[in-house]
């Protein structure tokens, strides 16, 4: 019993708004989310935004993923310097260097508009190139199965398209 209801759940996660437009959409919301620096309330907010906007829930949180640990001083610096330039009009005097895992919480506390800022803006380009990407792969993907094509003898992303 309980198996089934996890097995039903989990197909409901995998299959729900899979439509090309929606992945992509989803895409770009994840890497929205990705890139803000409210680390520890990134699968709450995916799950939140996701529900909001009917869109793939495994979709927006794994784009969110992103911002893993090693990603972090990368993500930070760009985000930070981008939300400056933005906000002041100069880019701050820093490397990569200033932003180590360690000092991420002194960062958040003193860059916190420039880097949520700077985030959404880096996020913003990347989730609309790598939504692009994701809606032209499906709907390529589509186009050959609407032709009768297939993508080999069993291929397991054709249940995710339908």
């Amino acid at each position: 019993m309980i198996a089934r209801r996890l097995r039903e759940l989990a197909s409901l996660l995998v299959h729900e708004h899979t439509e090309p437009g929606r992945v992509a959409l989803a895409v770009l919301v994840g890497c929205l989310v990705a890139f803000t620096p409210l680390f520890g309330f990134h699968l709450l907010i995916c799950l939140v935004l996701a529900w909001m906007l009917r869109l793939n829930k495994l979709v927006v949180y794994a784009a969110a993923n992103l911002s893993i640990p090693p990603m972090i001083p990368f993500i930070g610096f760009t985000s930070v310097q981008i939300g400056e330039r933005v906000l002041h009009g100069s880019w701050l005097a820093l490397d990569r260097s200033a932003f180590t895992w360690r000092a991420v919480p002194e960062l958040v506390q003193r860059f916190f508009m420039a880097w949520l800022l700077g985030g959404l803006i880096l996020g913003a380009a990347i989730g609309i190139g790598g939504g692009a990407l994701v809606y032209l792969v499906l709907r390529r993907r589509r186009a050959f199965h609407a032709a009768g094509q297939t993508a080999g003898p069993h291929d397991p992303m054709d249940e995710a398209i339908r």
